[in-house]
């Protein structure tokens, strides 16, 4: 969500092929968390930001995320952004 990179030129490609995209460290390992913008809209969806990131990328039929954490809160969290669907 933060640096897309390569990803501008090279997801359209890989869609055209149906090759999935693996979202690594997708919140940025939490660094992304705290972003203004994100924390606000997560605050007006109910959510929280890490449940906003994954839910966004978790819409996406074409990108795998795989976020890690070592913490059981921070994993029911995780899993928790399964029950949140975010409109376009």
């Amino acid at each position: 969500l933060s640096r897309r990179g390569i990803e501008w030129d090279l997801l359209p490609w890989l869609r055209q092929r149906r090759v999935p995209v693996m979202a690594y460290s997708p919140i940025e390992q939490a660094r992304l968390l705290r972003h203004p913008k994100l924390v606000g809209f997560a605050r007006e969806c109910g959510m929280t930001p890490a449940q906003v990131a994954l839910a966004w990328l978790l819409a996406r039929d074409d990108i795998i995320a795989i976020p890690k954490t070592g913490h059981r809160r921070r994993l029911k969290e995780n899993v928790g952004a399964l029950s949140h669907t975010l409109s376009a």
